[in-house]
């Protein structure tokens, strides 16, 4: 289990335990777990000029003596910068009466009876240097505590601990794969005709108090569950469970990223204010043509909302209102939301108007249009218009903090797997000298005589020939590129009518997909009748990934471009550059300002350059899971970045080696960013190519 932290707010409120991805050049992927515990706003996690901290395992406790014996993994600089050894070292930790002892989960102080062998802590402190003892000043760490008794027991030891930060307590419960009958989904399908679904659960106290951001994957942000069924837990707790489709179980992890809002944050904490105002919406006269009443209220924060205009058709029974807004001067990152609703006609009884209505915005107009059963001969509508201003300025960010959590999705599924599916499945098989495809049938269903949902999967794997199908920290792949198909008795253009809907993770029997292989869901509707004439092209291929994370890169002053020389990067990663630009950076170079994708505001924007050290000839290079903050508790979750291959900063020179990312300017009063991505390089080998017998397809669909 590895567990990360991250905060909004003031970076007092910051608490993190990362997982480390240390590619060797070209070859090898290793994973170092190491801990990085930062005490609540009053332990502020400073390190003096002449301290450093030390984070690492407890190998042993003298009480007599006050000392600590440490198995040291990393140490923290002054600076803020961190470096991991390659191999761990024994240390000393000399506690003193002044000693603070801090336990991060119960958000307390500790006592020396509080550190048991194995416990992961960081002591900042005085180091004396070779073979004497680091004098701490500070030591802390997360406690364990027991398993919820809704955890099922084999997931207890890879969900991360419960946390409890200003009275709001969150912890996740379950976080593995379900078939469709687990899950409680209502759902037409069964567990027969569904691949198993990825289903997380957490607690959390106060109701509501926990946000879900997304999950970032190897592939995509997961940002839109497939569904959100609701739980009973064992003690009556009722939560709603977010269900994700696509979620490979062959990861190392995915990143769960939370918001957290303090139990005793106030209401307007979140910089989002509302007001719902009655309004009245004259009618044009004959209830035709167009009317500017220019009618104007106050919003929540002193801006104001002007109906401009009102346009009405009764003989297609709609009225189309224009809403414009000035925004607070107060808040020039300010946004709104307004909407209308409870339309009623006046009188002695009011009279509810049923129909629909859709709306937009643009340019800081919105245009709603109604559409009625009818509208009123004489007199105006009535409605309700609900105002919500907000802004990122107005946010209280001390009372809310971001949690990241990296859930090990490959060691959960092999010690939690979902139920495995009866099947008759008699797969169909074609090899190339150099790979191997095979056909199954539908979840549960035997390929020859059951396939009459004309739904199959293809597998495709390399021939092994006795080595593992990861060596060294590749993976050797095939990936589909083209499938022919076309049913006997039917003309070459039905073949069109034949589906690839991407990557499947199961077999047919519920087995997640193991090392080298690769899995397509594959569709049929076309006409005739006889057996299916299936070809599918393919490419041999080599898979190199790993996450890449780096910390605290000092941020240049607006309109400096800062060289960062080899200090910052990894055998894979090098970043080379870090520039605030002015807005107008690019303002003599069209090809630049027309393919950069990110629109710079009056602050300007932040670019990042970096190099790519390991690039296979004839390669394929993907660059997903981005998340970017910094020191100020800016976390940019929702942010729009654009990338470029080559030197942006450099007339936007193109280059397949080098990337730069443009983004968000900084939050104010930041001195240091963090940015961290995946990097997936696809080395493209020979193409291949499988032509399978008929395949006899019932006539009939289920």
């Amino acid at each position: 289990m590895v567990r990360r932290f991250g905060f909004y707010g003031n970076a007092s409120n910051q608490l993190r335990i990362k997982l480390e991805v240390s590619p060797m050049k070209y070859l090898l992927l290793c994973l170092l777990p190491l801990f990085v515990g930062v005490a609540r706003a009053q332990e502020a996690p400073v390190i003096a000029p002449d301290e450093i901290a030390l984070e690492g395992r407890i190998l042993g406790v003298d009480g007599m003596k006050n000392e600590v014996q440490l198995d040291a993994t990393a140490f923290v600089a002054s600076s803020g910068r961190r470096q991991t050894f390659s191999k761990s070292k024994p240390k000393t930790l000399q506690l003193l009466p002044e000693t603070k002892l801090f336990d991060e989960r119960l958000e307390k102080a500790g006592t020396l009876g509080d550190l048991k062998i194995g416990l992961l802590v960081r002591a900042t402190g005085r180091d004396g240097g070779s073979g004497k003892p680091l004098v701490v000043r500070l030591l802390n760490w997360i406690s364990p505590e027991a398993p919820d008794p809704d955890t099922p027991p084999a997931l207890v030891p890879l969900l991360p601990p419960g946390i409890t930060w200003h009275g709001t307590s969150f912890r996740i419960i379950d976080a593995s794969f379900k078939t469709i009958s687990q899950t409680h989904v209502l759902s037409n399908a069964s567990d027969d005709e569904s691949e198993p679904l990825w289903m997380m659960t957490w607690r959390a106290k106060p109701e509501g108090a926990v946000r879900l951001i997304d999950i970032q994957t190897p592939e995509e942000p997961l940002d839109r569950p497939t569904s959100q069924p609701l739980k009973i837990l064992s003690d009556g707790t009722r939560v709603f469970s977010p269900i994700f489709s696509r979620v490979n179980p062959r990861w190392k992890s995915v990143r769960a990223r939370f918001e957290i809002t303090a139990a005793d944050a106030p209401p307007d904490a979140s910089g989002v204010f509302q007001k719902q105002i009655d309004i009245s919406i004259p009618v044009p006269p004959g209830r035709n043509g167009v009317l500017a009443p220019h009618t104007q209220w106050r919003t929540p924060k002193g801006g104001t909302v002007e109906l401009a205009s009102v346009e009405a058709k009764d003989d297609v029974g709609h009225i189309r209102m224009t809403f414009r807004w000035t925004p607070p001067t107060s808040a020039p990152d300010a946004r709104i939301e307004c909407s209308l609703n409870n339309f009623h006609i006046d009188g002695d009884t009011p009279t509810p108007l049923g129909g629909s209505y859709s709306h937009q915005s643009y340019e800081g107009q919105k245009m709603e249009m109604h559409e009625f059963d009818s509208l009123p001969r004489t007199g105006p509508l009535r409605a309700t218009l609900l105002i919500k201003e907000s802004a990122a300025s107005w946010r209280k960010g001390e009372f809310f903090r971001r949690e990241e959590v990296d859930l090990p999705v490959s060691e959960i599924v092999a010690v939690s797997p979902p139920p495995r599916l009866e099947t008759t499945t008699v797969p169909l098989q074609v090899e190339t000298p150099r790979a191997i495809a095979r056909l199954e049938g539908p979840y549960g269903h035997n390929l020859q005589t059951e396939a009459a949902s004309h739904h199959l999967i293809l597998w495709l794997s390399p021939k092994q020939d006795g080595e593992a199908p990861v060596r060294n920290g590749v993976e050797q792949r095939v990936l589909l590129r083209s499938v022919h198909s076309q049913l006997g008795g039917a003309t070459p253009d039905d073949r069109t009518a034949f589906g690839v809907d991407g990557n499947t993770f199961w077999h047919a029997d519920h087995a997640p997909a193991v090392a080298g292989e690769t899995g397509w869901q594959l569709y049929i509707d076309g006409k005739g009748s006889g057996p299916l004439q299936l070809t599918a092209t393919a490419q041999l291929a080599s898979l190199f990934e790993g996450d890449h994370r780096f910390e605290n890169i000092p941020i240049p002053a607006r309109g400096e471009t800062r060289e960062l020389g080899e200090d910052w990067g990894d055998d894979v990663v090098n970043v080379r550059k870090i520039a605030w630009i002015e807005p107008g950076r690019w303002k003599d170079n069209a090809f630049v300002r027309n393919n950069i994708h990110y629109t710079i505001g009056e602050r300007g924007a932040l670019v990042v350059v970096y190099d790519l050290l390991h690039v296979w000839p004839n390669s394929e290079i993907h660059r997903t899971f981005f998340n970017f903050w910094d020191d100020a508790g800016t976390p940019y979750i929702d942010s729009d970045y654009s990338g470029w291959n080559g030197d942006v900063l450099d007339k936007g020179t193109i280059s397949p080696t080098t990337i730069s990312l443009v983004m968000a300017p900084p939050a104010d009063g930041a001195k240091t960013v963090n940015f961290s991505f995946h990097l997936t390089e696809n080395s493209i080998g020979p193409s291949q190519k499988f032509v399978f017998p008929p395949i006899r397809l019932n006539p009939e669909k289920p």
